[in-house]
């Protein structure tokens, strides 16, 4: 089991968001992937931002990662919640490619951030878009190369390209795992062509499944979570680096994946069933309230004139 040394981690003084620094208790959040250690969760008191404080450093995160059931890295079929998890994946694939081409028509160049193992990256290079991916994880970029030969590049590699290289960016459920949030998104800025276009994927901390689990929910997922969003904080996230909202879409599917996990965790009885069953109920719901979906899309617009058309 891994544990980090309590001299590795660091406390968070200042909103990534809106620089406040003071906050409030929110909830505290079991590791259930990898140490089970308690980490605490706070609030912004100014911009509502949920941080999980004291988190592990950067030198110190990569130990949290280190599983098989961290399918993003791994791609591992171990486990039926990951091989449901990988059967989903194709259809996922369509629909982030898909809604990268309606967003943004007509674009050509496109960055992937935390690539992960490649697999939208090589959906969206076969969709016809010159790609570019960064991945930190170095197990990750190896299974990358190996099975889409891919090589993804080092997130330092993102302060050394030219300015408005790309049309479109892209972060599939990775915004909240960035150390240094606000420097990262003033970094997409600059990369991203006047007119173009950002879309981020992360949990939906206002779902209905956030508050159906409470801290049990599956999707803190902390400390690799290192942010919990919702629609407010992240607007102004972006705001700040000249990025304007466009929409949000929810993830529908997300809703089941999450109750899986967070039945698993619970070591629910029939574990399996119950999470059909409230998986259906949050994903009924989230058609209702798209606000209330597990995870959502959302979309930004670099100031300036569009790549090609509205979006």
């Amino acid at each position: 089991m891994f544990h980090v040394k309590q001299d590795r981690l660091e406390e968070v003084d200042s909103c990534p968001v809106c620089q406040g620094e003071t906050f409030e208790p929110a909830l505290k959040a079991i590791d259930h992937l990898v140490s089970r250690e308690t980490f605490n969760i706070v609030r912004c008191h100014t911009c509502g931002l949920l941080l999980t404080t004291p988190r592990p450093v950067l030198s110190a995160i990569s130990g949290y990662y280190q599983s098989d059931d961290y399918i993003s890295h791994s791609s591992s079929s171990k486990g039926i919640v990951n091989r449901l998890y990988l059967l989903a994946r194709k259809y996922t694939l369509r629909r982030k490619t898909g809604l990268v081409k309606k967003t943004a028509p007509g674009a050509k160049s496109l960055l992937d951030y935390g690539s992960g193992t490649g697999d939208f990256l090589a959906a969206a290079g076969e969709s016809g878009y010159r790609i570019t991916g960064i991945e930190p994880d170095q197990t990750a970029r190896k299974v990358a190369t190996r099975t889409h030969g891919l090589e993804l590049l080092d997130p330092g590699a993102l302060h050394s390209m030219p300015a408005a290289s790309f049309d479109v960016i892209t972060l599939w459920h990775v915004l909240e795992h960035i150390h240094e949030l606000d420097q990262t998104v003033k970094a997409f800025s600059r990369l991203l062509r006047p007119g173009g276009v950002l879309v981020a994927a992360v949990p939906n901390a206002s779902s209905m499944d956030a508050s159906w689990y409470g801290p049990g929910w599956a999707a803190w997922d902390v400390p690799r979570h290192l942010y919990h969003f919702t629609l407010e904080p992240v607007k102004k996230l972006f705001a700040n680096h000249q990025m304007q909202f466009v929409k949000a879409k929810p993830m529908y599917l997300d809703g089941f994946y999450i109750a899986m996990l967070s039945e698993k965790y619970r070591h629910s009885p029939w574990w399996l069933v119950k999470s059909a069953c409230t998986g259906l109920m949050f994903f009924i719901r989230s058609v209702l309230r798209k606000d209330m979906a597990s995870a959502r899309t959302y979309i930004f617009k670099k100031s300036g004139q569009a790549v090609t058309g509205a979006v």
